[in-house]
């Protein structure tokens, strides 16, 4: 009896802990960034995501994963971010509080760093110039980042050469 009850916990142990799903280490320096191809390098703004189907995506900055995956939340299981305070630790995404402010600055322009704790982000934007922002505010702050870019685009209509954007001048 003992060696079959043995045997039911150690296969229930490894069913267990191949469910969980947890970023991998991310090969800084060897890898590239998902959405825009540069090597990933910063180990205080890199991320990962997880896709439901197992495949896993690095980027080099915060802001590539966001604008990457804008549309497509529904289809991750796990979005990681780098804490800014610790390097090279990935940390839940949805669960992590992000500055965006010109004092500290990361690969892409977006000035955007993750925190484990609320209050060191707020510390940190001491000045009180930039945004301390949850993960569904940073989710809508990059859905009108989106937004603004094609009322840009939309803008210049017309302001081109000749045959680009619909310019006739």
């Amino acid at each position: 009896m003992n060696y079959k009850l043995f045997t039911l916990s150690i296969i229930s142990i490894i069913i267990f802990n191949s469910c969980s799903v947890e970023p991998r280490e991310i090969k800084y320096g060897e890898e590239a960034c998902n959405f825009c191809s540069m090597t990933v390098e910063d180990t205080k703004h890199a991320s990962q995501v997880i896709s439901k189907k197992g495949k896993i995506f690095t980027y080099g900055s915060i802001e590539c994963m966001m604008r990457d995956n804008l549309n497509s939340y529904n289809d991750l299981i796990l979005a990681s971010v780098n804490d800014f305070e610790s390097e090279k630790a990935l940390i839940n995404a949805e669960d992590s509080y992000y500055l965006i402010h010109e004092g500290f600055k990361s690969p892409m322009g977006a000035n955007l760093s993750a925190f484990k704790d609320r209050k060191i982000a707020e510390k940190l934007n001491g000045d009180h110039k930039g945004q301390v922002l949850n993960w569904e505010q940073l989710k809508i702050h990059f859905e009108i980042e989106k937004k603004n870019s094609k009322e840009q685009m939309k803008c210049e209509a017309g302001k081109c050469a000749p045959g680009k954007c619909g310019g006739s001048n």
